[in-house]
């Protein structure tokens, strides 16, 4: 099949830890056989067209001036609004120039599928109406809450359920709000499919290393914005002090989180954003990784972060609040550990368990790594073409 992607993030030149998990989604694509061409908006440095691992990645413009695309990217669309209403007035020339490219790429395509209910889900259910391209769309978590508080947000999304074939969640607890939240069951019927995103081969696979005989370096990799929670780790390491902590990750929190890990007085070091070798790297030499997510004030939370399944698969003790899609991929003291989210006090006492059942907690981890290594991209990648072929079938009929 040759099938035409479109999102608001992906790893590009100059972003190249953008949404990771997506190129080796379309990469394990490829790897079966169908071609891959991504449509995606350009950052400030320009419109590229390049290919990566087999796949199509093209880069568009969307303002008149390149220093001015600063809507995607960077926090993530949603914190850089928040950062910058202002950057509101650059969704009206994303969503055209991404329709403008969707229709031409599209009009030769077996199938259409968008990243991200908003704008990705949007502009793919013009370009469905407009050329009849059958569409999958995949809802990660944060396009959800995007839509659900926007003015006539609902009304939108009935819209892309309506002219979609296919709609994708990566967890089930996404699938239930929105169906519930949509207000009509059947317009959904049997079109819905539930499955994270999966890791990178390599990463499942490479040589992992053995956890230390006794912990001491606790660790988190993500973004650094609010809703990651990574200041309630940083108070409950004050309680519990580790030998070392590292955070992997950029965003708007650095500054503030580097002052209050100075201020806690923890052994802390502030990697950056870290892919390949270096993600590695970072798993091989943390302990424990923490994944203290929240949900903010608007309900919006985490989806399944593929950083989780990483964490499991590299044969790391994962511990995470029970937020989102991870309680379907984390058993409590079977595969992982989690805590109330929000808590500082629940996250003291599981890390306090952890570390004072260090054995057992090394048998969790290796039920962990038995677990994520199933959630792989080339494996989920078999499920995503079962789903291309629903959406054939449905368009057809």
């Amino acid at each position: 099949m040759r099938i035409v992607a479109i999102t608001s993030s992906y790893p590009i030149a100059g972003q190249p830890t953008a949404s990771p998990f997506l190129l080796d989604w379309a990469a394990s694509l490829v790897a079966r056989d169908h071609s891959v061409h991504v449509i995606t908006p350009a950052a400030t440095g320009g419109a590229v067209t390049s290919a990566h691992r087999g796949v199509v990645v093209e880069a568009i413009d969307y303002m008149p001036m390149r220093s001015w695309q600063t809507l995607a990217y960077g926090a993530g669309m949603f914190e850089n609004v928040q950062q910058n209403p202002l950057r509101l007035a650059q969704v009206p020339p994303l969503l055209a120039a991404m329709y403008r490219h969707a229709v031409r790429q599209a009009s030769k395509a077996d199938v259409l599928h968008a990243h991200w209910l908003f704008p990705s889900g949007l502009v793919a259910a013009w370009v469905h109406r407009s050329i009849g391209c059958p569409l999958v769309v995949t809802v990660h978590s944060t396009d959800f809450h995007i839509l659900r508080a926007l003015p006539g947000g609902r009304m939108l999304a009935r819209f892309i359920a309506a002219e979609c074939d296919a709609l994708h969640f990566v967890a089930d607890y996404l699938r239930r709000a929105f169906v519930a939240w949509l207000g009509n069951p059947a317009m959904l019927e049997g079109k819905t499919f539930v499955t994270p995103m999966g890791m990178s081969d390599e990463m499942a696979w490479s040589p992992v290393s053995s956890l230390a005989k006794h912990p001491s370096s606790f660790g988190f990799i993500g973004r650094l914005v609010p809703i990651k929670g990574v200041d309630a780790l940083l108070h409950a390491c004050a309680e519990v002090r580790p030998h070392r902590l590292v955070i992997a990750g950029n965003g708007p929190e650095r500054h503030r989180l580097q002052r209050l890990a100075d201020a806690l007085s923890l052994p802390h070091v502030f990697l950056g954003s870290v892919s390949g070798a270096a993600k590695l790297e970072f798993f091989a030499k943390a302990d424990v990784v923490v994944f203290p997510s929240r949900i903010d004030a608007s309900g919006r939370t985490e989806g399944v972060p593929v950083a989780v399944l990483e964490a499991l698969g590299r044969g790391r003790v994962v511990v995470a609040a029970a937020v989102g899609g991870i309680p379907e991929v984390i058993q409590h003291q079977h595969s992982g550990y989690l805590f109330e989210p929000g808590s500082v006090e629940d996250l003291i006492r599981v890390l306090r368990e952890v570390l004072t059942n260090w054995p057992s907690a090394v048998r969790v981890a290796a039920a962990g790594r038995h677990r994520g290594s199933r959630l792989i991209a080339s494996r989920l990648s078999a499920l995503h073409e079962i789903m291309y072929l629903q959406a054939l079938q449905r368009a057809a009929a």
